[in-house]
């Protein structure tokens, strides 16, 4: 098969994948909306206070399975599933927060997974300033967020799916194999997902 057909079989199913249809994560974010909920906390502060957090080991990955039936925050106007994390007495220096949001449901073509929204916050309710680099999108979601500990202290972590991008579908595509077409997949940011995370100090 020639590279011009090749091409032209890719762009309609990149048409009929992603164009089309709204993907199917969104209508994950339907069914969280019509669960009934008893409490909907208004902001990542007020989320972490009332939640009972799960202690984190240091350099070694936590994973947050973030799933529709957890506790439900506001983040902007969307409803966000969360869970809490606690760290122990950290020392006074630097640290990296190693992120990685992996797909669920990753058979066929259309692949899902969180948006990671990460607030810190240390022992006095103060939000910990952080800095984000080395994000990669696609297949799979990776960044570090850096931040600094500026006298001994515990944190606690909230770590949730950013459902203010359950409407976006991106496209990816796979290298093909011998004499195959080089479709696309589409990824999706749903409100269920796997998100692991690493603390580490650097200095």
């Amino acid at each position: 098969m020639s590279a011009f057909f090749k091409g032209v079989l890719s762009c309609l199913g990149l048409m009929i994948l992603v164009s089309c249809s709204r993907p199917a994560a969104y209508q994950d974010y339907q069914a969280l909306e019509s669960q009934p909920h008893d409490i909907i906390y208004k902001s990542a502060k007020e989320a972490i206070r009332a939640s009972q957090a799960v202690s984190v080991i240091p350099d070694d990955f936590t994973v947050a399975q973030i799933r529709i039936s957890d506790p439900v925050l506001c983040l902007g106007d969307t409803l966000s599933n969360f869970q809490v994390f606690k760290t122990g007495l950290l020392t006074k220096g630097a640290y990296i927060l190693d992120v990685r949001s992996r797909c669920i449901s990753c058979a066929g073509y259309h692949r899902k997974q969180v948006l990671p929204h990460l607030v810190l916050v240390n022992s006095q309710g103060q939000e910990v300033s952080t800095f984000k680099q080395s994000t990669s999108l696609m297949p799979s979601i990776f960044f570090a967020l850096h931040f600094n500990i500026l006298e001994s202290d515990s944190l606690k972590i909230l770590v949730a799916a950013d459902n203010r991008y359950t409407h976006k579908a991106d496209a990816i595509f796979l290298q093909p194999r011998h004499n195959s077409i080089n479709l696309p997949i589409t990824q999706e940011y749903g409100p269920e997902g796997n998100v692991s995370f690493k603390l580490t100090k650097v200095e």
